[in-house]
């Protein structure tokens, strides 16, 4: 049995196009922050305990993650 919100077919396409979307922002994120950072080596100063890590799209997601929106 399928979620109520996937029963029309609609409704599918829009979801998986949604998805899709994060995907590519996701990838493109990924992308320019390589670019800018240089994608052949592992690069100190991205995370807060100094290691060297790998320009990637989740990183700069991650660092995002905790910011709220006051209210």
């Amino acid at each position: 049995m399928a979620p109520v919100f996937l029963h029309h077919d609609r409704r599918t396409v829009f979801l998986i196009t949604v998805i899709c979307l994060a995907l590519q922002a996701f990838c493109l994120i990924g992308r320019l922050q390589g670019q800018a950072l240089g994608n052949d080596r592992p690069t100190l100063g991205l995370c807060l305990d100094s290691r060297a890590l790998q320009p990637t799209g989740r990183l700069p997601l991650s660092h995002l993650a905790g910011l709220r929106i006051p209210t």
